[in-house]
Protein backbone atom coordinates (compact mmCIF):
# COMPACT_ATOMS: atom_id res chain seq x y z
CA UNK A 1 0.00 0.00 0.00
CA UNK A 2 2.86 2.44 0.62
CA UNK A 3 4.42 1.56 -2.62
CA UNK A 4 1.13 3.35 -3.95
CA UNK A 5 0.68 5.95 -1.35
CA UNK A 6 1.18 8.80 -4.24
CA UNK A 7 -1.34 7.64 -6.77
CA UNK A 8 -3.80 6.93 -3.94
CA UNK A 9 -3.43 10.91 -3.05
CA UNK A 10 -3.59 11.59 -6.42
CA UNK A 11 -6.47 9.85 -6.44
CA UNK A 12 -8.32 11.23 -3.64
CA UNK A 13 -7.64 14.54 -5.10
CA UNK A 14 -8.82 13.54 -8.26
CA UNK A 15 -11.82 12.39 -6.35
CA UNK A 16 -12.83 15.91 -4.20
CA UNK A 17 -12.06 18.15 -7.71
CA UNK A 18 -14.46 15.87 -9.74
CA UNK A 19 -16.84 16.16 -7.11
CA UNK A 20 -16.50 19.98 -6.64
CA UNK A 21 -16.67 20.64 -10.20
CA UNK A 22 -20.01 18.34 -10.17
CA UNK A 23 -21.67 19.94 -7.30
CA UNK A 24 -21.05 23.47 -9.12
CA UNK A 25 -20.96 23.32 -12.62
CA UNK A 26 -22.36 20.33 -13.68
CA UNK A 27 -26.19 20.75 -12.40
CA UNK A 28 -27.47 20.54 -15.80
CA UNK A 29 -28.72 18.03 -18.54
CA UNK A 30 -28.51 17.69 -22.03
CA UNK A 31 -30.78 15.88 -24.24
CA UNK A 32 -29.25 12.39 -24.23
CA UNK A 33 -28.46 12.77 -20.38
CA UNK A 34 -32.50 13.64 -20.08
CA UNK A 35 -33.67 10.67 -21.95
CA UNK A 36 -30.88 8.42 -19.98
CA UNK A 37 -32.19 10.03 -16.53
CA UNK A 38 -35.46 8.84 -18.19
CA UNK A 39 -34.77 5.35 -18.76
CA UNK A 40 -33.75 5.12 -15.02
CA UNK A 41 -36.62 6.29 -12.92
CA UNK A 42 -38.53 4.15 -15.23
CA UNK A 43 -36.27 1.21 -14.46
CA UNK A 44 -36.89 2.32 -10.73
CA UNK A 45 -40.48 2.17 -11.00
CA UNK A 46 -40.52 -0.90 -13.02
CA UNK A 47 -42.19 0.86 -15.88
CA UNK A 48 -39.60 -0.59 -18.63
CA UNK A 49 -35.97 -2.41 -18.40
CA UNK A 50 -34.31 -0.94 -21.48
CA UNK A 51 -32.05 -2.91 -23.96
CA UNK A 52 -30.18 -0.79 -25.96
CA UNK A 53 -30.84 3.65 -25.37
CA UNK A 54 -34.39 5.14 -25.96
CA UNK A 55 -34.98 5.51 -29.14
CA UNK A 56 -32.26 3.29 -30.80
CA UNK A 57 -31.26 0.12 -31.34
CA UNK A 58 -27.36 0.85 -30.18
CA UNK A 59 -25.59 1.63 -27.17
CA UNK A 60 -26.22 -0.53 -24.40
CA UNK A 61 -23.75 1.26 -22.52
CA UNK A 62 -26.64 3.84 -22.29
CA UNK A 63 -28.76 1.92 -20.62
CA UNK A 64 -26.38 0.26 -18.75
CA UNK A 65 -26.15 3.48 -17.09
CA UNK A 66 -29.27 3.95 -16.61
CA UNK A 67 -29.32 0.75 -14.41
CA UNK A 68 -26.99 2.24 -12.60
CA UNK A 69 -28.62 5.33 -11.93
CA UNK A 70 -32.10 3.32 -10.90
CA UNK A 71 -29.74 2.23 -7.88
CA UNK A 72 -28.55 5.60 -7.07
CA UNK A 73 -31.73 7.24 -6.93
CA UNK A 74 -33.06 4.66 -5.19
CA UNK A 75 -31.25 5.39 -2.69
CA UNK A 76 -30.95 9.64 -3.34
CA UNK A 77 -33.74 10.43 -4.83
CA UNK A 78 -34.27 11.45 -8.27
CA UNK A 79 -32.03 14.10 -9.47
CA UNK A 80 -29.22 15.45 -11.74
CA UNK A 81 -26.79 14.90 -8.99
CA UNK A 82 -27.12 11.19 -8.32
CA UNK A 83 -27.51 10.78 -12.20
CA UNK A 84 -23.85 12.00 -12.57
CA UNK A 85 -22.81 10.76 -9.77
CA UNK A 86 -22.84 7.63 -11.19
CA UNK A 87 -20.48 8.66 -13.91
CA UNK A 88 -18.19 10.15 -11.44
CA UNK A 89 -17.43 7.68 -9.88
CA UNK A 90 -17.13 5.24 -12.49
CA UNK A 91 -14.96 7.72 -14.38
CA UNK A 92 -12.65 7.09 -10.69
CA UNK A 93 -12.84 3.06 -11.67
CA UNK A 94 -11.39 4.19 -14.91
CA UNK A 95 -8.80 6.32 -13.39
CA UNK A 96 -7.52 3.10 -11.42
CA UNK A 97 -7.49 0.74 -13.95
CA UNK A 98 -5.49 2.89 -16.10
CA UNK A 99 -2.51 3.16 -13.46
CA UNK A 100 -2.54 -0.77 -13.07
CA UNK A 101 -2.77 -0.80 -17.04
CA UNK A 102 -0.09 1.12 -16.65
CA UNK A 103 2.28 -0.29 -13.48
CA UNK A 104 1.87 -3.48 -15.89
CA UNK A 105 3.44 -1.67 -18.78
CA UNK A 106 6.02 0.75 -17.45
CA UNK A 107 7.83 1.85 -13.74
CA UNK A 108 5.69 3.31 -10.87
CA UNK A 109 6.76 6.89 -11.49
CA UNK A 110 6.07 6.61 -15.45
CA UNK A 111 2.59 5.00 -14.48
CA UNK A 112 1.61 8.35 -11.99
CA UNK A 113 2.58 10.76 -14.62
CA UNK A 114 0.26 9.06 -17.37
CA UNK A 115 -2.79 8.78 -14.92
CA UNK A 116 -2.51 12.64 -14.21
CA UNK A 117 -2.15 13.17 -17.44
CA UNK A 118 -5.39 10.79 -18.46
CA UNK A 119 -6.50 12.55 -15.16
CA UNK A 120 -6.72 16.50 -16.66
CA UNK A 121 -6.41 16.46 -20.46
CA UNK A 122 -8.90 18.82 -21.18
CA UNK A 123 -10.28 16.68 -24.14
CA UNK A 124 -11.46 13.88 -21.96
CA UNK A 125 -12.75 16.17 -19.34
CA UNK A 126 -16.52 16.32 -20.17
CA UNK A 127 -16.39 12.79 -20.50
CA UNK A 128 -16.09 12.18 -16.87
CA UNK A 129 -19.42 13.60 -16.07
CA UNK A 130 -21.60 13.67 -19.25
CA UNK A 131 -24.17 10.76 -19.11
CA UNK A 132 -24.08 9.22 -22.57
CA UNK A 133 -23.04 5.60 -22.58
CA UNK A 134 -19.41 5.96 -23.25
CA UNK A 135 -18.45 4.92 -19.74
CA UNK A 136 -18.13 1.76 -20.19
CA UNK A 137 -16.20 1.53 -23.20
CA UNK A 138 -13.65 3.74 -21.23
CA UNK A 139 -13.18 0.80 -18.37
CA UNK A 140 -13.24 -1.50 -21.32
CA UNK A 141 -9.59 -0.34 -22.84
CA UNK A 142 -7.86 -0.97 -19.56
CA UNK A 143 -9.02 -4.14 -18.83
CA UNK A 144 -9.10 -5.52 -21.91
CA UNK A 145 -5.27 -4.46 -22.08
CA UNK A 146 -4.78 -5.73 -18.40
CA UNK A 147 -6.33 -9.55 -19.97
CA UNK A 148 -4.20 -9.29 -22.62
CA UNK A 149 -1.54 -8.67 -20.62
CA UNK A 150 -2.04 -11.50 -18.18
CA UNK A 151 -2.42 -13.68 -20.82
CA UNK A 152 0.76 -12.65 -22.37
CA UNK A 153 3.09 -12.94 -19.28
CA UNK A 154 1.66 -16.35 -17.90
CA UNK A 155 3.65 -19.00 -18.80
CA UNK A 156 0.83 -21.91 -18.97
CA UNK A 157 -1.83 -19.56 -20.31
CA UNK A 158 -4.61 -20.88 -18.41
CA UNK A 159 -7.39 -20.70 -20.61
CA UNK A 160 -9.90 -18.87 -17.69
CA UNK A 161 -7.92 -15.97 -18.73
CA UNK A 162 -9.08 -16.77 -22.63
CA UNK A 163 -12.70 -16.70 -21.90
CA UNK A 164 -12.47 -13.83 -19.39
CA UNK A 165 -11.02 -11.98 -22.39
CA UNK A 166 -13.23 -13.04 -24.92
CA UNK A 167 -16.12 -12.51 -22.69
CA UNK A 168 -15.22 -8.79 -21.89
CA UNK A 169 -14.39 -8.07 -25.18
CA UNK A 170 -18.16 -9.13 -26.60
CA UNK A 171 -19.75 -6.58 -23.61
CA UNK A 172 -17.42 -4.10 -24.86
CA UNK A 173 -18.80 -4.61 -28.56
CA UNK A 174 -22.38 -4.55 -27.33
CA UNK A 175 -21.88 -1.55 -24.58
CA UNK A 176 -20.99 0.79 -27.32
CA UNK A 177 -19.90 -0.53 -31.06
CA UNK A 178 -17.30 2.35 -31.29
CA UNK A 179 -15.12 -0.12 -29.71
CA UNK A 180 -15.14 -2.82 -32.71
CA UNK A 181 -11.84 -1.54 -34.12
CA UNK A 182 -9.81 -1.84 -30.67
CA UNK A 183 -11.43 -4.97 -30.04
CA UNK A 184 -10.27 -6.52 -33.63
CA UNK A 185 -6.93 -5.04 -33.05
CA UNK A 186 -6.19 -6.84 -29.78
CA UNK A 187 -8.05 -10.25 -31.42
CA UNK A 188 -5.42 -10.39 -34.06
CA UNK A 189 -2.78 -10.01 -32.00
CA UNK A 190 -3.86 -12.80 -29.89
CA UNK A 191 -4.47 -15.20 -32.75
CA UNK A 192 -1.24 -14.27 -34.54
CA UNK A 193 0.23 -15.55 -31.29
CA UNK A 194 2.66 -18.59 -32.66
CA UNK A 195 2.93 -20.41 -29.52
CA UNK A 196 -1.60 -19.99 -28.44
CA UNK A 197 -2.88 -23.63 -28.71
CA UNK A 198 -6.21 -24.47 -30.65
CA UNK A 199 -8.22 -24.84 -27.53
CA UNK A 200 -7.43 -21.84 -25.75
CA UNK A 201 -8.23 -19.80 -29.31
CA UNK A 202 -11.61 -21.36 -28.83
CA UNK A 203 -12.12 -20.97 -25.61
CA UNK A 204 -11.57 -17.19 -26.10
CA UNK A 205 -14.17 -17.58 -29.24
CA UNK A 206 -16.23 -18.91 -27.21
CA UNK A 207 -16.12 -16.55 -24.89
CA UNK A 208 -17.03 -14.06 -26.82
CA UNK A 209 -20.40 -15.88 -28.45
CA UNK A 210 -21.21 -16.21 -25.31
CA UNK A 211 -21.15 -12.71 -23.81
CA UNK A 212 -22.52 -11.64 -27.22
CA UNK A 213 -25.43 -13.84 -27.51
CA UNK A 214 -28.03 -11.44 -25.83
CA UNK A 215 -27.06 -8.48 -28.71
CA UNK A 216 -27.58 -12.13 -31.04
CA UNK A 217 -30.71 -12.69 -29.46
CA UNK A 218 -32.01 -9.08 -29.77
CA UNK A 219 -30.81 -8.81 -33.52
CA UNK A 220 -32.57 -12.48 -34.49
CA UNK A 221 -35.49 -10.89 -32.78
CA UNK A 222 -35.50 -7.50 -34.01
CA UNK A 223 -34.65 -7.38 -37.75
CA UNK A 224 -31.26 -7.44 -37.46
CA UNK A 225 -31.91 -3.85 -36.36
CA UNK A 226 -28.43 -3.03 -33.83
CA UNK A 227 -26.48 -4.74 -36.99
CA UNK A 228 -28.23 -2.57 -39.50
CA UNK A 229 -27.44 0.53 -37.74
CA UNK A 230 -24.03 -0.15 -36.98
CA UNK A 231 -23.63 -1.07 -41.13
CA UNK A 232 -25.39 1.86 -42.21
CA UNK A 233 -23.33 3.93 -39.75
CA UNK A 234 -19.76 2.53 -40.57
CA UNK A 235 -20.40 1.75 -44.09
CA UNK A 236 -19.51 5.43 -45.54
CA UNK A 237 -16.45 4.80 -46.31
CA UNK A 238 -13.53 7.10 -47.01
CA UNK A 239 -15.51 9.51 -48.87
CA UNK A 240 -17.33 11.03 -46.06
CA UNK A 241 -14.03 12.50 -44.87
CA UNK A 242 -14.12 14.35 -48.20
CA UNK A 243 -17.22 15.93 -47.70
CA UNK A 244 -17.48 19.76 -46.90
CA UNK A 245 -20.19 19.16 -43.70
CA UNK A 246 -17.54 16.87 -41.95
CA UNK A 247 -14.57 18.86 -42.70
CA UNK A 248 -16.15 21.68 -41.24
CA UNK A 249 -17.18 19.05 -38.31
CA UNK A 250 -13.64 18.06 -37.59
CA UNK A 251 -11.12 20.91 -38.09
CA UNK A 252 -13.78 23.76 -36.65
CA UNK A 253 -15.29 22.24 -34.00
CA UNK A 254 -14.04 18.52 -32.73
CA UNK A 255 -10.41 19.34 -32.87
CA UNK A 256 -10.61 22.84 -31.03
CA UNK A 257 -11.68 20.42 -28.17
CA UNK A 258 -8.29 18.91 -27.86
CA UNK A 259 -7.39 22.63 -26.69
CA UNK A 260 -9.89 23.60 -24.32
CA UNK A 261 -12.37 21.86 -22.50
Amino acid sequence: MRRHALFVGLLVLIAAARFAILLTSQTHVHSDEAIIGLMAKHILEGRHFPFYMYGQPYNAGAAWEAYLAAVAFAFFGVSVISLKSCIVVLSLVCLFLFYRMCLALYERRAAVLATVVFAIIPSLLKWHFQVRGYSWYFLSIPVLTLLFLSIESTPNRRWPLFLLFGIVSAFSVWSLELGITFNIALWILLLLRRNLSLKNALVAVGGLLLGYTPAIAFNLTHHFANWNVVREKTGGGLALFFRLEALSQIFLIEMPKFFGP
